[in-house]
C-alpha cells in the first residue's frame, strides 16, 4: 500500500493535470481480522502471586480461606486452604465444604433501547467445582481444616472482561462450609482468568 501512496504524491507535484487527470488508478483493498490477545491477565505474572488470607465470623464460627493466587488460565488448578474454627464453648457440626469457580456474563444493550429489553441480562454458569463431605463434630475452641481444589477446564477460552461497552465477564471462586445448622458459611473470592494457559 505505501508504495502506491507515493506514487500518487509523485504524480500531483510533478503534473500540472493535478486532481483532473483522465487515468484512472486501480485501488486494492483488503480486510484482515486483528486478534488481541490480554497479555496483562496472563496466570504466571507475579503480581497474580501474592498470598491472601480472608476470614468471616458468623453464628460463633470463624471460616478462615487461605489462597496463594489470583489469575487462572486454561487447565490450572485453583487450590484455597479453608479452616472453620468454633469460637464459643457450643458443640458444632461441620458437614463440609463446597468449592466452585462461578462465571457471571452482564449484557448491556445499546443506548435507545428501553424497558424490559433495555435491562442487562445477568446469565451465572459454574465453570469447575468440588465437594468435600467433612461430618466432623467440633467443640469450642477445636477447628477444621481442608485444602479445596478445582480445575478450570482446558478447553475455558473465557477471559476476565469488565472494561467493554456491551459485555462484562466476571470470575469468582466460592468456598461454602456447610453447618449442621442449615445456614452455610461463605465467603467469595473475586478472581481474573486468563485465556492463555502456562
Amino acid at each position: 500500500m505505501q508504495p502506491s501512496i507515493l506514487a500518487c504524491r509523485h504524480q500531483l507535484i510533478r503534473g500540472p493535470r493535478g486532481f483532473f487527470r483522465r487515468d484512472k488508478s486501480t485501488i486494492v483493498s483488503t480486510a484482515s481480522q486483528i486478534i488481541i490477545d490480554k497479555h496483562e491477565l496472563h496466570s504466571t505474572w507475579p503480581i497474580y502471586s501474592q498470598p491472601e488470607t480472608r476470614n468471616i465470623v458468623q453464628d460463633g464460627v470463624t471460616l478462615t480461606v487461605q489462597r496463594g493466587q489470583t489469575c487462572y488460565g486454561p487447565g490450572d488448578r485453583m487450590t484455597v486452604n479453608a479452616t472453620i474454627k468454633a469460637d464459643n464453648l457450643n458443640t458444632i457440626l461441620l458437614r463440609g465444604f463446597e468449592f466452585s469457580l462461578r462465571e457471571s456474563t452482564v449484557f448491556r444493550t445499546g443506548p435507545g433501547v428501553g424497558g424490559k429489553r433495555g435491562a442487562p441480562h445477568v446469565k451465572v454458569v459454574v465453570i469447575a467445582e468440588q465437594k468435600v463431605p467433612v461430618n466432623a463434630t467440633l467443640y469450642g475452641g477445636s477447628q477444621h481444616k481442608a485444602e479445596l481444589t478445582c480445575m478450570v477446564p482446558s478447553y475455558h477460552t473465557s477471559a476476565t472482561i469488565n472494561a467493554a461497552r456491551h459485555i462484562d465477564i466476571t470470575y469468582v471462586l466460592s468456598v461454602k462450609a456447610l453447618m449442621g445448622t442449615g445456614l452455610p458459611i461463605t465467603i467469595d473470592l473475586p478472581v481474573a482468568v486468563s485465556n492463555w494457559p502456562k
